[in-house]
């Protein structure tokens, strides 16, 4: 009788254990979440991505292109410009 109470007692703390930690897991994902959803709207952090994409454009004006970058480049560009080609030229428009 003692044995079977003793396993009893093990069963009951391990699921006890099981349960405690996935209630706790899941407001620590709910929180995790939350923080990150809030860093990622905050004001700073939109400065922060302002300022790398700023200092990898000028990182990028100031480098010396070799012949793989200068096609991808040229290449990336070209899509761009096809695409907003019409944006571009209403824009000529407008100034002239």
């Amino acid at each position: 009788m003692k044995k079977n109470d003793f396993y009893k007692k093990i069963i009951f703390t391990a699921i006890s254990v099981v349960l405690v930690i996935f209630i706790v897991s899941k407001f620590a994902v709910n929180l995790i979440k939350s923080e990150a959803i809030n860093i990622v709207n905050s004001k700073r952090f939109e400065t922060f991505i302002i300022n790398q994409i700023n200092k990898k454009l000028e990182d990028l004006s100031n480098k010396k292109l070799n012949d793989e970058e200068y096609i991808f480049y040229k290449d990336s560009l070209k899509k761009i410009y096809l695409n907003y080609k019409p944006l571009f030229e209403e824009i000529k428009r407008e100034i002239e």
